[in-house]
């Protein structure tokens, strides 16, 4: 098993959260014990949601690309953020960054800008729980990742979108379901609704 070279202890390291909304938020709940530096990249949060959650507030994701260890997405895919980490994004990463999309495929929607700053080194390692096509096509990337090749040995995680499961999240979601279908018949209302 290959380990990943430098490793910074979590007191010197900083992660960059790009979407500070309800599960970025509890990714910075889970960091702050680490002693991890934790900037967040947010427009839709209002001022001063970054001194009552505890993280520092960047409104530039250069800064975030520029300074973090670890970024990590959690943004919905919309006109700003879709392809954020094409080719483009992926090369103003902090050299040696480790990159974590739990978010939404077409966040980092380009395998073959992915595979070329993993395999020239410039990303560390890469941990994703979802990608742009599902079920995934052919890629030279994936083959590699499935064939355990030499250069990616411990640098690549992948995942399909399903790192949330367990059996009681499996239950709390048919519980929310039907708790959703009750509101809107008891009270006309639709909670959760998403709007354009």
């Amino acid at each position: 098993m290959h380990s990943l070279k430098p490793l910074a202890r979590s007191n010197r390291a900083t992660v960059g959260i790009i979407g500070v909304g309800r599960i970025g938020t509890a990714v910075v709940n889970r960091l702050k014990p680490f002693g991890f530096r934790i900037l967040g990249y947010d427009p839709g949060q209002p001022r001063g949601h970054e001194k009552a959650i505890g993280y520092e507030r960047t409104d530039r994701l250069d800064d975030i690309f520029a300074e973090a260890d670890i970024v990590t997405l959690h943004c919905p895919a919309n006109d700003e953020t879709r392809g954020i980490l094409g080719a483009d994004g992926l090369s103003r990463l902090k050299p040696g960054a480790i990159l974590v999309n739990t978010a939404r495929g077409e966040l980092l929607d380009d395998l073959d800008a992915l595979e070329a700053s993993l395999r020239n080194g410039h990303l560390a390692a890469a941990a994703i729980d979802t990608l742009a096509q599902e079920p995934p096509r052919d890629h030279s990337l994936l083959t590699a990742w499935r064939d355990r090749s030499d250069w990616l040995e411990g640098r690549l995680v992948i995942t399909p979108h399903n790192a949330f499961y367990s059996d009681h999240a499996a239950i709390e979601m048919r519980h929310n379901a039907a708790q959703t279908v009750k509101i809107l018949l008891d009270e006309g209302r639709l909670r959760n609704q998403v709007t354009a």
